[in-house]
């Protein structure tokens, strides 16, 4: 019904193939990720936020929706240059009340900048915040990232942490 949707809206059945192939492809990847991650969050209780990004993935989306579904603060961390005319970002005029299921709570900006374009289209949000959390990459490698003698086992943790990274295979690189 989507699809069909869709393709009324652009008048053009040449984008019918291309569609349905994605579309499917697109939930498979959704479902497969939302019922992976609903199986260790309810395993790992003690979850209470997670840092994402690139939450526009339908991988990241599952992720994001189990972790909503289990009281899960996700965060999304920016990695990339956001402007104006991103609608990952911007250009949202209609919240709904209890916010979209699919979308991180709260959007971690490097700048003051990127933290005012996402409010300019609905200011008084309640829901996906940006706030400015800064570029911490640079001083994190500078700070942690030792040449030669960088050894994880030697560091101690306040807090146990884990970082998942999805990527799709790129050429011969996993």
């Amino acid at each position: 019904l989507l699809l069909k949707l869709m393709l009324e809206r652009t008048n053009n059945n040449d984008l019918y193939y291309p569609l349905e192939k994605y579309s499917k492809s697109w939930l498979a990847s959704y479902l497969s990720c939302k019922n992976t991650a609903k199986i260790f969050f309810e395993k790992a209780s003690n979850v209470k936020r997670i840092y994402i990004t690139s939450w526009n993935f339908p991988d990241m989306m599952g992720i994001i929706s189990a972790a909503h579904e289990n009281n899960i603060e996700v965060i999304d961390i920016q990695h990339g240059l956001h402007g104006k005319y991103n609608p990952t970002y911007c250009g949202w005029q209609i919240i709904p009340k209890g916010g979209f299921l699919n979308l991180p709570d709260r959007f971690w900006c490097w700048s003051k900048y990127m933290v005012d374009e996402i409010l300019k289209a609905s200011p008084e949000r309640s829901n996906h915040i940006p706030f400015l959390g800064g570029y911490q990459w640079p001083a994190w490698y500078k700070n942690n990232i030792h040449k030669n003698n960088y050894n994880l086992k030697k560091r101690s943790f306040s807090n146990k942490r884990l970082l998942l990274s999805m990527q799709n295979q790129q050429e011969d690189i996993i």
